[in-house]
C-alpha cells in the first residue's frame, strides 16, 4: 500500500506545490489517446518448453483512451502540467497453433515539465514536454499452462516516464477560455517493474499521440 501512494503521489506533489505558488489560472486540456506499442510490449517471443515445444508469442494492437490535464504556467516558456490518462489495449498469446485474447489497462497519474516556444501562459505554439508516471497496471491473460487457457487478472504498479513534443494551433493572441486545437506525440517508457527475473510484465513502452483542445 505504501508503495502504491508513493507511485500516485510523486508525480503531483511537487507540481502542485510549484503551483500553488502562481496566480495564473491552469490551462485544461482533453483529449483522446492513442497508444502504438513498441518493443516487447508490441511482441514478444516466449522460449519453448516441455508444455509448450513450439514456445509462444504475446503481442498487442493499438490502444485507445483519454487524457485530462491541467497546466500550471511557471514563466513565459515554461509550465508544469499535471493529468490522469487511461489507455485499453486488446491483445493476443499464441501457442500450438492456439490463440487467446489479451486485455491490458494502463491508469496513469501525471506529472510533466512543459517548455514553450511561443508562451506558456496562453498555451500557444510548439512546446516540448518531459516528466513522470505513477502507471497502475491491469493484464488479463492466460496463467497456468498446466490449465491451458485459464485467464487470470494480474496488477502491476509501476513508475513511468514520458518525453516528446506538441503544438497548440490556436491563435498566439487568444482569450483566456478559449478553446485551441492540440496535437502531441509523446513515447511512455516504464521505468520500474519490468525484470523478467522477478516474473514481472514486460515494459508498457508505446507512442502516445493526443488529440484534444486546451480551454
Amino acid at each position: 500500500m505504501k508503495r502504491i501512494c508513493r507511485l500516485a503521489l510523486a508525480p503531483a506533489l511537487a507540481l502542485a506545490a510549484a503551483g500553488a505558488l502562481v496566480a495564473e489560472q491552469p490551462n485544461y486540456g482533453l483529449a483522446l489517446s492513442i497508444g502504438v506499442p513498441m518493443g516487447d510490449y508490441r511482441e514478444m517471443s516466449h522460449a519453448p518448453t516441455a508444455a509448450l515445444p513450439l514456445g509462444a508469442v504475446e503481442g498487442y494492437d493499438i490502444g485507445i483512451g483519454a487524457q485530462f490535464t491541467a497546466a500550471l504556467p511557471m514563466q513565459d516558456h515554461f509550465a508544469f502540467r499535471m493529468g490522469l490518462s487511461r489507455i485499453k489495449t486488446k491483445g493476443s498469446y499464441t501457442a500450438d497453433s492456439e490463440t487467446v485474447a489479451l486485455d491490458h489497462t494502463i491508469f496513469s497519474i501525471l506529472g510533466e515539465l512543459q517548455f514553450f516556444f511561443d508562451d506558456a501562459y496562453r498555451h500557444n505554439g510548439p512546446y516540448i514536454v518531459a516528466g513522470l508516471s505513477g502507471d497502475f497496471e491491469r493484464f488479463e491473460r492466460p496463467i497456468g499452462i498446466d490449465d491451458r487457457w485459464a485467464s487470470g487478472v494480474s496488477r502491476a504498479n509501476r513508475l513511468g516516464g514520458t518525453v516528446g513534443i506538441g503544438h497548440n494551433f490556436g491563435d498566439s493572441r487568444r482569450n483566456k477560455g478559449d478553446n485551441n486545437f492540440v496535437m502531441e506525440l509523446c513515447y511512455h517508457f516504464t521505468l520500474t517493474g519490468k525484470d523478467p527475473a522477478a516474473l514481472d510484465p514486460q515494459a508498457s513502452n508505446f507512442l502516445k499521440v493526443n488529440i484534444g483542445f486546451v480551454f
